[in-house]
């Protein structure tokens, strides 16, 4: 690698690019955009936040331990999508039942909005002040998505921002 780098400065740094520092990503987003990075990482769960702001705002978060939590909720969020791929078996024994019950028993359940809440509040919540607009910012109107792990295999629009009992009817 070093003499690839020392021979081909240009084609190393297109094949092997250096992270971007905090600055260089508030500089690469317009105005009204933001940047929500999370990846698993080993056990552990790493939230960045970022907009384009003049005084930098981002905020970090680290859920120690969390892979396993944010896989569990991911795949019974996905069942609660759709059972059929899911396995019917195993999205009934999600909801608490012991597989083998009729599709029809299946379409009585909802969709689980705490279970939702409680994937946003986890991953989402400790970093999304850095998105409400405030004074040297506005409001962020297109946000851009990294993932990684469980919670690429789940769209985030899935997530609730409150937990079911606070939603309005």
């Amino acid at each position: 690698a070093q003499q690839i780098e020392d021979e081909f400065p240009a084609y190393y740094d297109f094949a092997a690019p250096a992270p971007l520092t905090h600055n260089e990503v508030e500089a690469a987003l317009d105005e009204g955009e933001g940047l929500l990075t999370i990846l698993t990482v080993g056990e552990d769960v790493y939230v960045f936040a970022a907009q384009h702001d003049p005084i930098g705002e981002r905020a970090w978060h680290r859920i120690e331990g969390g892979a396993e939590d944010v896989e569990i909720l991911v795949e019974f969020l996905r069942c609660d999508l759709d059972p059929i791929e899911c396995g019917l078996n195993a999205a009934v024994q999600t909801r608490g039942g012991s597989g083998g019950e009729a599709f029809e028993d299946w379409e009585g359940y909802a969709f689980n909005r705490n279970a939702a809440f409680e994937l946003y509040d986890m991953l989402i919540a400790p970093v999304a002040h850095v998105f409400e607009p405030g004074r040297f910012n506005g409001r962020v109107e297109k946000l851009y998505v990294v993932t990684s792990g469980a919670i690429s295999a789940l769209p985030l629009s899935v997530c609730q921002i409150r937990p079911r009992a606070a939603l309005p009817r």
